[in-house]
């Protein structure tokens, strides 16, 4: 399910809780170049600001506006073992045996004659 409007949210209370000066320091996990004039009035307001980013989405006004900046790959995640496969914590599955036979050794029904024989 994709929902609208999350991004604005997000920026909204990132927003709203540094004017309240409830944080010290965000951490943006996204590289969305939208984010970018959000970002850079949490940092006017004097918050440190951190951005973490997929190699794949990465805005480079972002990366200028960051206090710190973290890139995200298959290095970083194998390094710090965050790295998950499909195989991982999925219970196995037993398949069940079928009672079904094949149809091959299902035999045909034979004709029914109608009316007398002849």
């Amino acid at each position: 399910m994709i929902e609208k409007g999350v991004d604005i949210m997000l920026a909204t209370d990132m927003l709203h809780y540094a004017w309240l000066d409830y944080y010290d320091m965000a951490v943006l996990v996204s590289g969305d170049g939208d984010f970018a004039y959000a970002l850079q009035t949490v940092k006017n307001i004097g918050k440190f600001v951190q951005v973490v980013a997929f190699e794949s989405n990465q805005s480079a006004e972002l990366w200028k506006i960051g206090d710190t900046t973290t890139l995200l790959n298959s290095e970083l995640l194998t390094k710090e073992n965050l790295w998950l496969r499909n195989d991982d914590n999925k219970p196995k599955r037993k398949r069940r045996s079928t009672s079904i036979k094949p149809r091959s050794s299902i035999k045909p029904k034979k004709e029914v004659q109608q009316g007398p024989p002849k």
